[in-house]
Parts: structure tokens; sequence; C-alpha cells
């Protein structure tokens, strides 16, 4: 086993755990690996730094909301919790010691596309029934789906979940697979469909090497935003059915996407028997612009482009109306806003289990 670790680690404390090597950190939380001698084996351990009670509150959250989702054999399982020698609060996981999904796009490695859809799949049907349990996860991304030792991928980081119909405590969100409604209606507009749509652009990740929106040189908040709400997906070129899939899954509007699980995995299996995909989906049996929209954009009015000031359009699923120069003005000041927070939260963010 090759350990990816520094060599300086402390102890944090913790009743029988030893040989603690340090594999992620960040604003929040240290993560480790140690060795737990009663039942000889590696277990990965999340040790809080902050001891403020958002800090508890979120990390409450985190563990509650993985209990509850544990049940499925493609989530990561939750062994114990406790406080350190030093009162810092601790969760004891499941080990995985394929790294993440992450790791393997960090490595510059791209993944054949039957594959990546073979890895996706099991994490929808973890998805589906976290949803089912009223758990939405809220931060579905490369990083947060770990691989064991025979490559079975398992779900993890729940620390921004909620209860579904319960309001966010957490405003943060990553840039790169957040779902067009978020810019609309904040985290607490999520719901089933968002996380699918973070699903397929993991699935678009681990496959291109990249998020679908991520445009080199152009990485500007505002310009994501831009390209989030109104660009359309581009074709990865390697299956006609597996592009109609993800512009489906990708839309702009939750009405055009496969509404649940059972859609989503459906129109997976459906592209990989060589079929249309949209066959196997209910109200996303469609993939056409929203009366209003423009051609190309599903399902959302358009955001400005970066580059140019004209009067800003609202991005509304229903409706496109023109607001004058201080409303203009204020919109912009939301978008950054949003995206600031969000870009500051994702740059605080570890990384939970690298190999």
């Amino acid at each position: 086993m090759v350990w990816r670790a520094v060599a300086d680690d402390n102890d944090p404390g913790i009743d029988g755990l030893t040989r603690f090597r340090r594999i992620g950190s960040g604003g929040f939380s240290t993560v480790y690996v140690a060795w737990e001698a009663d039942f000889s084996r590696w277990v990965a351990v999340k040790v809080l730094h902050d001891l403020d009670e958002a800090a508890h509150r979120r990390f409450d959250r985190e563990r509650s909301l993985m209990g509850r989702s544990s049940g499925h054999p493609n989530v990561i399982t939750p062994i114990r919790s406790g406080l350190t020698s030093k009162g810092r609060p601790y969760l004891v996981m499941q080990y995985m010691e394929g790294g993440s999904l992450e790791d393997i796009i960090k490595r510059g490695e791209v993944l054949p596309w039957r594959e990546a859809v073979a890895l996706v799949q099991p994490i929808a049907e973890a998805l589906g029934e976290s949803h089912r349990s009223g758990v939405l996860h809220k931060d579905v991304k490369p990083a947060n789906i770990l691989l064991a030792r025979n490559g079975t991928p398992s779900l993890t980081d729940f620390g921004i979940s909620s209860i579904r119909g319960s309001a966010a405590t957490q405003t943060a969100f990553t840039f790169a697979h957040t779902p067009p409604e978020t810019f609309v209606h904040g985290v607490d507009g999520r719901d089933e469909r968002s996380d699918l749509y973070s699903l397929a652009s993991t699935l678009y990740n681990i496959i291109a090497g990249h998020a679908p929106f991520r445009q080199k040189g152009n990485d500007s908040q505002l310009g994501w935003v831009h390209r989030i709400a109104n660009d359309p997906v581009p074709g990865l070129g390697v299956d006609p059915y597996l592009d109609q899939f993800l512009a489906s899954a990708l839309a702009k509007d939750p009405a055009h996407r496969p509404q649940n699980a059972q859609e989503f995995i459906a129109g997976l299996d459906r592209v990989l028997a060589g079929g249309d995909p949209l066959v196997a989906q209910g109200s996303a049996a469609s993939i056409s612009p929203v009366p209003g929209s423009p051609t190309g954009s599903l399902g959302a009015a358009p955001i400005p482009s970066p580059k140019s000031v004209p009067a800003f359009t609202v991005p509304n699923y229903h409706q496109r109306r023109w607001v004058d120069a201080a409303g203009w003005v204020v919109a912009i000041v939301a978008v950054l806003a949003v995206g600031g927070a969000a870009w500051f939260a994702f740059l605080r963010e570890p990384t939970d289990q690298v190999a």
C-alpha cells in the first residue's frame, strides 16, 4: 500500500486507533487514515478543526445524514464518532483504498465511457435510496465518489446535505457541478433532480477530463454562471446516445431532466444498449426549449455575457423580463455574492479520502 501523506502528523488522540497518516485537509477538518487494531483494519477518520457552534451543527448533521443513507452498499459506512483527547469531534468511516474519481482526473486520466457509466450507475442507485429516505446530498462531484480496492464506488461527504423540505444551513456548493437553479433559488431551491444533474456533470467530467462548462482561460465566477445557465452541453463525441442523455440530464430546466434516479439509470441502460435514452424517461422525454428561451438554451432565459453590458435578463424558467439599470446592478452583485461565497467554500473544502 502506498501512502500519499506527510510524515509529521500528530496523533489526534482517539482510543483504539494508532499509526495516523494525514490524507486530506481543509478549512473545516482534517482526514486521516489510521489503524484499528481491534479489527485489524485501516479506517478513515475525519477530525473537526473548529469548535464553534455552527461547525458542530454541520458535523452533527453530516453524521446523522450519512447514517440515514448508509444502508445502501454504495454509501460510505460510518463506524463510530466521539471526541478526541483535545475535545474535537471526530468521525470514523470505512476507508476506501482506491481514492476518489477526482484523483483519477488529477492524474490526467480519462475513463472509457462505458466504464464511466458503470461507475456512475451504482451512485445513482445510492442517491435514489437517499432521496427515498428524504435526504438530498447537494454536493455530488468526483471528489465525493470514492473507490474500494476492487473498484466499487461509494458516495461520501454529506456535510452540506439536508432533509427534503427543511431549510439549508449551508450555502456552499461546488461551482463546476452545480445546477443552474442554484443561481436562481439558492441551495434551498434544489431537489432530487439537482443531485442527478451533478451526477451527470460528474459522469461528463470523468470521460472528458474536465467539467462540462469549464472554459480554459475563462474561469471567472460570472463566466461560469453565464455558461451553466445558457450554453448548450458540449458533445463528448464518443457516442451519440450518450451525448443525448447528457443533454437531457444537464438541461437547464429541471422539468426536462430525468425526474428521479430510476429514470436516470434507465436512460443510461438504454445508452449502453445502443438505444435512445429519452425513451426511458417520463416527463423528461423531451428536451425542447421552454417557450421564450433562446435556441440552444434548454429551459432558461439567458444571463448576459461578461463582456457585454446590456440590460440584465433575470434567469427564469417561465418567462423573460427586462430590468432597469439599477436592477442590473443588483442582479450582478447578487450573482457575484453567491459565486464568491461558493468559491471561498470550495477553496476551504477538504478532500475527504485520498489513496
